[in-house]
């Protein structure tokens, strides 16, 4: 996942229109798909991660592998997340 800081930049480096989208994606190690979805309004800052409501242990799939209730899939839910939130875990 790329974080609001990094959009935030390549947004940036979009807006000086010095570099090109491929130089962009190579200085800040990142896919040159990545670039171009910033450059097209397709991934923004995510606001709700920017104004510290959603904590980074929820974000982060660090727990032991578990089966989805919802699907069957073996998926390693964040921890400390409550047990609303287990529903949209990532799957792997």
């Amino acid at each position: 996942m790329i974080d609001n800081k990094t959009i935030r930049r390549i947004d940036e480096l979009l807006q000086c229109k010095k570099l090109s989208q491929r130089q962009i994606a190579k200085q800040l190690k990142v896919s040159r798909g990545t670039v171009q979805s910033v450059a097209n309004g397709k991934r923004k800052v995510r606001e709700a991660e920017a104004k510290g409501k959603i904590p980074l242990s929820w974000r982060i799939p660090s727990g032991k592998p578990q089966r989805c209730r919802r699907c069957g899939a073996l998926t390693k839910f964040p921890t400390g997340v409550p047990t609303f939130f287990v529903e949209t875990a990532v799957t792997f």
